[in-house]
């Protein structure tokens, strides 16, 4: 393997990786002024799903299925693939704890306000007050009445503080469009330029929306923290892209490295469709099932296996 090959390797990664990242970025300023339907972006969920899965199906499971059969190809086959699930269940676990917490922090709360201490230390309800604690919730209304009167008079004097930032989600996003680049980048040093081009086409609808929903997540925020969140993954894309070409590239003359790099990148690839992709979209919109919106699955899962079948060298 000589550097050219390297350096061209990465070079076509980064090519690709332009495309869904501008894209992202594109949408991510775009989301600060309007309201995107979320039937249509699970309809184009969908789309990118099927359009990954086939990708999976007819450009990365062949190569591995082509690689020798000796013993260190399939013992990093198996690695590979497994480190690749469990990297990401790593990551959603990581993710999810935080989101429940806070769910758990919201219904805790006005639980806890409905009860009272009595004179022994006891809890009871509070929705049948005695007649001196009439009297108390008189004098207590008269109070709050005061307080609010107060409080209306600094709220047109005292700017609303920003909400805290959302750490996590950021970490999460920047994550998904380095691993995201990283795909794109194996895709295209494994399976060729056209394996490349399917997985970007996929990726850039999914990363594009994901600016979407993100900065939408973010509008609070003051304008140099925004700026910076939307920059950073489509640049950490780029980047992934770059890595993931190089060490396609390097790795080829190796069967055991390289079969457990693609691997690794149809576990995530599968990871993606399955609990990322399919489950955001079915969450995003209210209704259950819209037919239109359950078929792009299939439109998107039959133009990348139309893609292949007449890209493909006819047979002599």
């Amino acid at each position: 393997m000589t550097y050219v090959t390297v350096i061209d390797a990465v070079i076509d990664a980064v090519y690709l990786c332009s495309v869904p990242s501008a894209l992202m970025l594109a949408l991510s300023l775009i989301a600060f002024a309007i309201v995107v339907e979320p039937t249509l972006v699970a309809a184009l969920q969908h789309l990118a799903a099927g359009i990954v899965l086939s990708a999976v199906a007819v450009e990365l499971v062949p190569t591995i299925l082509a690689s020798p059969r000796d013993f260190s190809t399939t013992f990093g086959m198996t690695v590979g693939f497994f480190c690749g699930i469990a990297f990401f269940l790593v990551l959603s676990k990581f993710v999810g704890e935080d989101d429940d917490d806070k769910d758990s922090d919201d219904e805790e709360g006005p639980a806890t306000s409905y009860m009272e201490m009595d004179a022994h230390g006891r809890t009871r309800s509070s929705s049948l007050p005695t007649a001196s604690e009439e009297v108390k919730l008189a004098a207590a209304k008269k109070l709050s009445k005061v307080g609010t009167m107060k409080a209306l008079s600094t709220v047109t004097t005292t700017p609303a503080a920003p909400p805290p930032f959302p750490i996590v989600l950021s970490t999460a996003v920047a994550v998904d469009a380095l691993v995201d680049g990283l795909l794109i980048g194996i895709s295209s040093a494994s399976g060729g330029t056209k394996a490349g081009v399917v997985i970007a086409a996929a990726l850039s609808i999914e990363m594009s929306f994901l600016g979407l929903t993100f900065a939408s997540s973010i509008k609070q925020q003051p304008a140099h923290r925004r700026l910076i969140a939307i920059i950073v993954p489509p640049l950490l894309l780029v980047a992934g892209g770059a890595l993931g070409g190089s060490l396609g590239a390097l790795l080829a003359s190796t069967p055991p490295l390289h079969m457990g790099l693609v691997s690794f990148g149809v576990a995530a690839l599968l990871y993606l469709v399955t609990e990322e992709l399919l489950l955001e979209a079915h969450h995003n919109h209210d209704e259950e099932h819209v037919w239109w919106v359950d078929a792009m699955f299939f439109v998107g899962f039959y133009l990348s296996f139309l893609l292949e079948k007449y890209s493909s060298a006819p047979d002599a």
